[in-house]
């Protein structure tokens, strides 16, 4: 996993917020995902345009639709993709990769039926 910290520490007490910032394109992520739970999951990617819709659709209101929308074609071009030491920071440990995550969570159940 990967962060993009938002945070102030002092006296080892942090104030602010953690960002997951994702660390591949969604299609791989789901490719993934798929591989370690036996699933069959598949990305299908839509249009801004088409998920503003979808969300509208499930009463969201337009603008923070839009939003959400653009947000994910931000994270899909990787623009939140950027590493930095955020989990060493507040974890006191190494950043584990998006893999390690899938499989731990995998094995785990995260995906069972």
């Amino acid at each position: 996993m990967t962060v993009s910290p938002a945070r102030s520490c002092s006296g080892g007490r942090c104030s602010g917020t953690i960002q997951p910032a994702p660390p591949r394109t969604f299609a791989e992520a789901v490719e993934l995902i798929s591989r370690a739970s036996g699933l069959p999951i598949a990305y299908k990617q839509v249009s801004p345009a088409e998920y503003t819709a979808a969300l509208v659709a499930e009463g969201w209101g337009e603008d923070d639709a839009h939003h959400v929308a653009e947000m994910f074609v931000l994270m899909e071009r990787g623009v939140t993709a950027e590493t930095t030491d955020g989990i060493a920071t507040v974890l006191g440990r190494a950043p584990r990769t998006f893999e390690d995550y899938v499989v731990r969570a995998a094995a785990a159940g995260a995906w069972r039926p």
